[in-house]
Order: C-alpha cells, then sequence, then structure tokens
C-alpha cells in the first residue's frame, strides 16, 4: 500500500489552503524524469506551458520550484538594497 497523503475531509483541505499553504498531492517521476505538475498548483501559482522553473535543492530539506520571474525579482530586491 502507498503511502499517499490524502485529505479526509474537505473542511480540513480549506482550512490548509486558508493558511496559503498548499499539499498538492503526489507527483511520481516518469521515465525521463519528468513530473507532472497539479492542476490546481498550477492554477494557484499561474504557471503556463513554456513558463521557465528553477529547482531548489537542499540535500537534507529537499527540493523547491519556483518560477524563475518570481526568482529573479526576489534577487534584484536583494540587490538593490
Amino acid at each position: 500500500s502507498s503511502k499517499i497523503p490524502t485529505f479526509p475531509t474537505k473542511k480540513k483541505k480549506e482550512i490548509i489552503m486558508k493558511t496559503k499553504k498548499h499539499l498538492f498531492g503526489v507527483c511520481r517521476v516518469g521515465e525521463k524524469g519528468q513530473i507532472v505538475i497539479p492542476k490546481e498548483a498550477r492554477k494557484i501559482f499561474d504557471i503556463k506551458v513554456g513558463d521557465s522553473l528553477l529547482l531548489l535543492g537542499d540535500e537534507k530539506k529537499g527540493m523547491a520550484l519556483i518560477k524563475t520571474e518570481v526568482f529573479e525579482d526576489s534577487i534584484k530586491g536583494v540587490l538593490d538594497d
């Protein structure tokens, strides 16, 4: 049996979403190393076909994806100060 996280009730999902933190589910890695970003995540983060995403990684904490334009804007703010 796979340990896939699920939301037992719609109410619990709504509580988590109100915090602006999300659990979208599990992505499986295909033969070519590709994953599918869940539709709800693409909608919330405005990810469209052709967008560039930056994959960040920490060997202890894991990985994160961020749109390159969001990352660039964040870096500009740091460098401008």
